[in-house]
């Protein structure tokens, strides 16, 4: 939060939002008058959220990826069977790869809370006209359907707040944090 402060102070309290998101059914910059994305962050066409047939072909991942000063960057991978890839690159306690697992019903945890924020219908790229902020970029896939959302200050231009919700849940199904703060987490 400190460094979205900054950001903020630094460009004079001004944050220019914008999408370009032609290619999910938004045209122009995307805004209404209030400054915020259009049809509640979500593009015009409905996109429904297909079923999965195969459990083992599920991927869950999230990155997180540095800042202009000293954000955690990271990437974690969910498999189907609970089996988790850590990533660490810098501004982490854990750099390299490391392996865990958890309980299925974490996976399936997940991969309801996907669904229930309709996941395949969101923008592709939630992003505010700002600099130095990380960027968090989330994806689903299984049975040859796949979805990537980037969000890089998104809810400031109204991205809906299950893309939040799901970032911090696959932190929290994942345990990132003892990799990325260490066992005194």
């Amino acid at each position: 939060m400190r460094y979205r402060l900054a950001a903020l102070i630094f460009l004079g309290a001004i944050a220019v939002p914008f999408c370009a998101q032609a290619a999910n059914g938004v045209t122009g910059n995307g805004l209404g008058a209030n400054g915020k994305l259009i049809n509640g962050g979500r593009p015009l066409k409905h996109v429904a959220f297909p079923p999965i047939r195969d459990w083992s072909s599920l991927r869950i991942t999230l990155h997180r990826s540095g800042c202009f000063g000293r954000c955690p960057a990271y990437g974690v991978e969910i498999h189907g069977d609970g089996t988790v890839i850590y990533k660490g690159e810098r501004f982490v306690a854990v750099t390299g790869e490391q392996t865990a697992k958890i309980p299925e019903s974490k996976v399936r945890a997940l991969f309801a809370l996907f669904r229930k924020g309709n996941y395949f219908w969101l923008h592709d790229r939630y992003a505010a006209r700002v600099t130095d902020l990380p960027t968090f970029v989330t994806s689903i896939s299984y049975d040859g359907h796949s979805k990537q959302v980037g969000d890089y200050a998104g809810h400031w231009i109204g991205m809906p707040d299950i893309v939040n919700q799901i970032e911090l849940a696959i932190d929290d199904a994942a345990d990132t944090e003892q990799w990325t703060k260490g066992a005194a987490h």
